[in-house]
């Protein structure tokens, strides 16, 4: 990563640190002017731009060390969802998708899968499994906190019906038809959102109970050829083992009759 890449990324906390350190260089430097002590005026000035040198340099350094690792660029806020379109319009071959129900965001993916014409591309889909209790009573305790077993279970059954939508909405697509596409669930306490492409590019947002997924913090992680990344360790340690240990998506939706056999 270059310098000026450096540079950009990190601009607000450096000039942050910055104008708010000269600023108080020059706060105390007036109260020393104004009760007459010259002599140190000018030390407290320089003392306090070395402070915001020295502040600037300790977090441009320790950053940069974490983006050696893949961290590409962070975000917060809405964001994320610019971003992933673009990505996914520049798209070559593969993508990956990693998420819960789908409900806030299948709907605009399967419109871009539908409208592109490019045989040459496949689709992997992981998907919460319906039946991961531990992840929706958490959630429902959340949400009310007199929890109780009918609660529960028409919070499950909402939840159940998002994946339904999903999957019959990916189901529909020409990618699927054409066995380009492949959907599974995972089973577990999800903790992030994750957009693979093309096999080097990796969207992850953090999922926090407060923030819907596309409003949370999040960050671009791209591949690198060093043996510890962040990238392989999401690639290979988190999606190749959901995907391996998932089970076949479309096959329990042909059981429960959600789509045709």
């Amino acid at each position: 990563m270059s310098f000026n890449k450096n540079i950009r990324i990190f601009d607000r906390e450096i000039t942050i640190c910055l104008i708010s350190s000269v600023v108080t260089g020059l706060f105390l430097g007036s109260i020393s002017l104004y009760y007459n002590f010259n002599e140190i005026n000018a030390t407290n000035f320089l003392l306090f731009v070395l402070l915001a040198g020295l502040v600037a340099w300790f977090l441009f350094s320790k950053r940069t060390r974490a983006f050696r690792y893949g961290i590409e660029d962070y975000y917060i806020g809405g964001k994320l969802k610019n971003i992933s379109k673009q990505m996914r319009e520049d798209l070559q071959y593969r993508y990956n998708y990693l998420g819960i129900t789908g409900n806030t965001r299948i709907k605009k993916i399967a419109e871009w899968i539908k409208n592109d014409t490019d045989a040459e591309k496949d689709y992997f889909f992981l998907l919460l499994h319906p039946e991961a209790e531990e992840y929706y009573k958490d959630r429902c305790k959340f949400k009310n906190k007199d929890f109780n077993p009918d609660l529960f279970s028409g919070y499950q059954g909402k939840k159940q019906a998002e994946i339904k939508d999903t999957i019959k909405i990916l189901t529909g697509t020409p990618a699927h038809k054409n066995k380009r596409m492949q959907i599974k669930f995972y089973r577990g306490y999800p903790t992030c959102w994750i957009e693979i492409f093309d096999d080097k590019d990796i969207l992850y947002g953090f999922l926090f109970r407060e923030i819907d997924g596309m409003d949370s913090p999040g960050m671009l992680v791209v591949k690198k050829d060093q043996e510890a990344s962040l990238f392989k360790f999401l690639q290979e340690s988190y999606w190749k083992r959901l995907w391996e240990s998932g089970a076949d998506a479309v096959e329990y939706a042909k059981r429960k009759g959600w789509i045709a056999t």
